[in-house]
């Protein structure tokens, strides 16, 4: 297998000027690069399609969420004849040449162990290892960004969870590919780019409607799977509790971002799923 044997997907959410840089660390290495639109108006695709001329726009227009712009590409893919489907954020590149090494190792993982269902790089810098002996390693959980994901394996335990529009779409997938016996790897040699909210004062903010998924979702998961790793849970809990306050205190609309955990809370607690009402 070489690297085009496999499609990437990007997918777009009101997209700035960086976004071309970032596809080009990775697009001329894979066969085939869908877009998924998610700005909620139509914009052209015309310089993205003139430089990328293996790129398919799927999806434009409408903010459907990243589970089902995932699995639409999902879909795509296996009808194209793909095996495996590289998903990108607008906002994740590779380093130089970096995206050759990490599909190298992935390449030798696939051969020892049928298993894989996805590979992925880090997303921090600060973990990096040069042990080329030993690249990769078995992880329970991984962002849903820059992952090779086994196509076949996640269309057989159903894709990405609709019901969560965004934020832990990441986690609950992994939850479920691993209860069917699949396997994530980590490649510790190579970081991926990526950006994480607004940066203010060495602090990542979120915008307050991002903090209603990030409450609410992780409430439904953490009802789902808490039997299946309390030690998860309770380490998240411990980080959110954290993070949340860190919102409310420094955020630049506090209130607001106050009122849009407690209305995700709410919502949990009605079971309101999918795009915020």
């Amino acid at each position: 297998m070489d690297n085009h044997a496999i499609a990437a997907v990007v997918v777009l959410y009101y997209p700035n000027s960086s976004v071309l840089n970032n596809i080009k660390s990775y697009a001329d290495k894979v066969s085939k690069l869908y877009i998924v639109d998610n700005t909620d108006n139509e914009v052209s695709h015309k310089q993205i399609l003139d430089t990328f001329l293996n790129a398919e726009v799927l999806h434009k227009g409408e903010n459907i969420g990243i589970a089902k712009a995932l699995n639409i590409a999902l879909e795509c893919a296996r009808s194209d004849g793909y095996a495996w489907l590289l998903t990108m954020d607008q906002d994740t590149s590779f380093p130089n040449n970096g995206f050759i090494q990490f599909f190298q190792h992935f390449k030798v993982l696939i051969k020892e162990k049928d298993s894989v269902a996805i590979y992925t790089p880090l997303h921090n810098k600060k973990f990096l290892q040069n042990n080329l002996y030993l690249p990769y390693k078995q992880v329970k959980y991984v962002m849903s960004s820059a992952n090779i994901v086994n196509i076949a394996k996640a269309l057989s335990v159903g894709g990405y969870e609709e019901r969560f529009f965004i934020d832990e779409v990441d986690h609950e997938f992994c939850f479920r590919i691993r209860s069917s016996g699949y396997t994530i790897w980590e490649d510790n040699t190579i970081a991926v780019s990526h950006q994480l909210g607004e940066k203010y004062n060495n602090r990542t903010l979120y915008n307050a409607v991002r903090l209603y998924y990030m409450t609410r979702n992780y409430l439904y998961l953490k009802r789902d799977y808490y039997d299946d790793d309390p030690d998860f849970f309770q380490n998240r809990d411990r980080y959110l509790r954290k993070f949340f306050l860190q919102q409310i205190l420094y955020g630049k609309k506090r209130i607001y971002n106050f009122y849009m955990i407690s209305i995700g809370v709410l919502d949990f607690i009605l079971n309101h799923v999918g795009k915020k009402r």
